[in-house]
């Protein structure tokens, strides 16, 4: 099992997929990392069944790190992973051993956008943002090889095409679309578009007609823009305020297209905070359905979910919505499952949160993980995780014979293109020590 953990300011060569006191420890091999003091130590008193735990290497990075600054990828085409991410005002590049690839001169750089073939030659670049530009770096070397228009706090977005991909640059009220496979040194703006605010763009299939489709959140709805042009595909979808959004593209229906699957997630931005499905009908982007919370004031209700919030749980060929709802009337959480090509109510669990649905048992079928907490911000850190089969529906949910206490379950944020996801957050489970 390969494992890790950080502190402010370092990456370390470790993976820790959960932390719980007092479980996992005896006879397993696993070292526990408690990591809850202020000084993110991961010191605790708990006891490990290693003898001479080693760091295998940190590397100082000069703060902490969010997602937008460290990007993983081959950048030598050796098909082993680089790191490549901000230190301070630079961009450093080192080996998954640790050992130093380049890095650039001290000039502003404040995010690493992703590490794209943008120009369809052979390797990648490295895109990255600075105080005043957004640049293009070779991957090999770290030198500037192209520069684009840009801003502090703007997103980017990659669309690939067949000579390589344009780049969507989102900020200051605008959406600009950039096409190195003209100028690599300088990519000509191709369009743009006030449809934007400063959320990331998904990309995905909407309409079913075989090629990518941009999906823009908005403050009030949604646009849907083909991403060679910048126009529009259909009319906007209006709802309202419905800021921010957590969204991930998938199919919920078994037809040709995928849907936009959202959760409103707080009553703080948005009159109601809740669920909504849509898709691809009559030409444009329509609601299929939702549910929603109405609040008379800020925080009656909040919506929490996790990346892969639809699965087919019960293995029917149906395909279920999980997702978490708080109520403060009620001072609960409650964790719903709903057909996601409906909105049709399966089943409900009182007092979880809902923190992953994964198969963690090996047996070919997703369960439910689940955190205990009667907090409306889903605290504490650390509690007491569930899990839960669902079979059927008729069924329902059925509690797995264990629980753990005292635990919490990491999970990752990832770009948009990676997975036609926004703002939803990944549950790190995995098989880390194959046997076979």
């Amino acid at each position: 099992m390969c494992r890790s953990t950080s502190s402010t300011g370092s990456l370390v060569g470790f993976l820790i997929v959960a932390v719980a006191g007092n479980v996992f420890a005896q006879g397993t091999g696993e070292w526990l990392t408690f990591q809850h003091d202020f000084q993110r130590t991961g010191r605790a008193d708990g006891a490990g069944a290693i003898v001479d735990p080693a760091v295998a290497w940190s590397l100082p990075l000069g703060g902490m790190l969010t997602v937008e600054q460290v990007a993983v990828g081959d950048l030598d085409g050796d098909l082993v992973q680089e790191i490549v991410s901000v230190k301070g005002s630079r961009i450093q590049a080192v080996r998954s051993d640790g050992t130093a690839v380049w890095t650039t001169p001290p000039q502003g750089y404040l995010s690493v956008y992703g590490i794209w073939i943008v120009d369809g030659n052979v390797g990648p670049e490295v895109v990255v943002n600075s105080d005043r530009e957004a640049r293009l770096l070779s991957a090999t070397t770290g030198q500037i090889v192209g520069r684009m228009p840009s801003g502090v706090g703007a997103t980017a977005t990659f669309v690939p095409t067949s000579q390589g991909g344009l780049i969507l640059i989102a900020g200051n009220g605008s959406l600009k679309a950039y096409d190195p496979t003209q100028n690599l040194a300088n990519p000509p703006n191709i369009w743009t578009s006030s449809l934007s605010n400063r959320q990331v763009p998904a990309i995905g299939d909407i309409d079913g007609d075989g090629s990518l489709d941009l999906v823009v959140p908005l403050s009030s709805g949604y646009a849907l823009l083909d991403p060679t042009t910048g126009s529009p595909k259909g009319p906007t979808l209006d709802l309202g305020s419905c800021f921010p959004q957590r969204l991930q593209l998938v199919d919920v229906d078994g037809q040709p297209g995928l849907e936009v699957v959202a959760l409103d997630a707080t009553s703080t931005a948005s009159p109601s905070a809740g669920v909504r499905v849509m898709g691809w009908q009559s030409g444009r982007l329509n609601l299929f359905w939702s549910t929603l919370y109405s609040s008379s004031v800020a925080f009656d209700y909040d919506v929490a979910g996790i990346l892969d919030l639809v699965k087919d749980l019960d293995g029917d060929g149906s395909q279920e919505l999980v997702y978490s709802v708080w109520s403060r009337t009620g001072a609960s959480w409650t964790t719903r499952v709903v057909d996601a090509a409906t909105g049709a109510s399966i089943a409900s669990l009182p007092g979880k949160v809902v923190q992953a649905v994964a198969d963690i048992d090996g047996d070919g079928k997703a369960e439910l993980l689940t955190k205990v907490t009667s907090r409306a911000d889903g605290g504490p850190t650390y509690a007491t995780l569930e899990a839960y089969d669902f079979d059927s529906r008729p069924s329902g949910f059925v509690a797995k014979s264990w629980s753990v206490t005292q635990a919490h379950l990491l999970r990752q944020a990832l770009r948009s293109t990676a997975q036609a996801a926004v703002d939803l957050l990944q549950p790190v489970i995995g098989d880390f020590e194959p046997r076979c």
